[in-house]
């Protein structure tokens, strides 16, 4: 189940949009039944969130989150993680929000860029789901 949260009222008219691009993204890794949720945050928001968990002092433009280990197993088995996505600043920037959500989903599924074999990784495989979904 998706579950897509606006924190500020702007946003409600996104969540059709970004609900069916991540059912979307969920159906092309076949995760069907996985539960996801996501929050549309004000930039403010994505500040505090980036300060407090990744110490870092910036907004940006979106942050995902592994469900912690001590959720409940049976929550546990479909949950991936939450994502939060940050509008306003995906727009400044000229991005795509379905291309940025799809970003984040990748994170949840485990891909990185720390390293540059990695970022590799994650860069092949966001754009094999980029071009099959028209992101």
């Amino acid at each position: 189940m998706i579950r897509i949260y606006s924190l500020e009222r702007k946003f409600s008219k996104l969540e059709k949009k970004v609900k069916k691009s991540a059912m979307e993204i969920l159906d092309f890794f076949s995760l069907e039944g996985a539960d996801l949720e996501i929050f549309l945050v004000g930039d403010d928001e994505i500040k505090k969130i980036n300060q407090r968990y990744r110490k870092k002092e910036n907004a940006t433009n979106i942050l995902s989150f592994l469900p912690p280990k001590d959720f409940p197993k049976h929550y546990l088995k479909k949950s991936i993680g939450e994502i939060y996505l940050a509008p306003d600043f995906i727009f400044k920037e000229g991005s795509d929000i379905r291309r940025i959500l799809l970003h984040g989903v990748l994170h949840l599924l485990g891909f990185n860029h720390e390293k540059r074999t990695d970022a590799n990784k994650m860069e092949i495989k966001e754009k094999e789901a980029a071009d099959v979904l028209g992101f």
